[in-house]
């Protein structure tokens, strides 16, 4: 019948690195497919499919898929196939030495339309993350997370950024042009260890 429990730390691999096996993923009908996602976002799909009926997944990963647009996917299939129980997101606090920002989640396998998602968190300033979650946690309807955008905020700020939305014109219908710089995906010349880091600093 599947898995009580599925519980990992997926692999986050860039989706420039995984183009031979896109072709694969595409075929196997994952939901969560987007050309331009990171590995991780399947794994989220496939331990939810290796689960029972209300199992329990509990994954720290990348926080991307939050608020990137390669996993808008996987916020709809969360959204609508999951009742999500616990969100942490690590958002600047650097849980592991690498610069990846992360969150873990933890859903269980149903439908979780009335579901309120108990939620905290936690920026680079604090010095004691158990605690701070144990301390600040807060509640908000499942409903409320976008495909777009999943938010954590209180339902006070939720509704204010609604407003505006509502009343506000988007960025997109005002006619400017938005330069975004140099963009690169060389990132072994710009992505460095600490060491690297240190030296440079060092000579300033």
């Amino acid at each position: 019948e599947g898995f009580d429990i599925v519980i990992g730390n997926p692999p986050y691999v860039r989706q420039e690195r995984i183009k031979e096996i896109k072709p694969i993923l595409k075929n196997q009908g994952y939901k969560t497919f987007l050309s331009t996602a990171d590995l991780y976002v399947y794994f989220y799909e496939k331990g939810y499919k290796l689960l029972k009926n209300k199992g329990i997944l509990c994954f720290i990963s990348s926080n991307k898929w939050m608020r990137a647009k390669y996993g808008e996917n996987l916020r709809k299939f969360l959204k609508g196939n999951t009742k999500v129980l616990k969100l942490i997101d690590f958002s600047g606090y650097r849980v592991f030495a690498q610069t990846v920002d992360t969150c873990i989640v933890l859903f269980k396998k149903e439908k979780g339309e009335e579901n309120r998602v108990t939620f905290a968190v936690v920026n680079s300033d604090v010095q004691n993350p158990i605690e701070y979650v144990k301390e600040t946690w807060k509640l908000l309807p499942q409903k409320k997370l976008s495909s777009r955008t999943w938010i954590l905020a209180d339902e006070k700020i939720l509704a204010l950024k609604e407003k505006i939305e509502r009343i506000g014109k988007p960025l997109r219908e005002w006619d400017v042009k938005i330069y975004r710089g140099v963009l690169t995906g060389f990132n072994e010349a710009f992505i460095i260890d600490t060491e690297t880091r240190d030296k440079i600093l060092a000579n300033r």
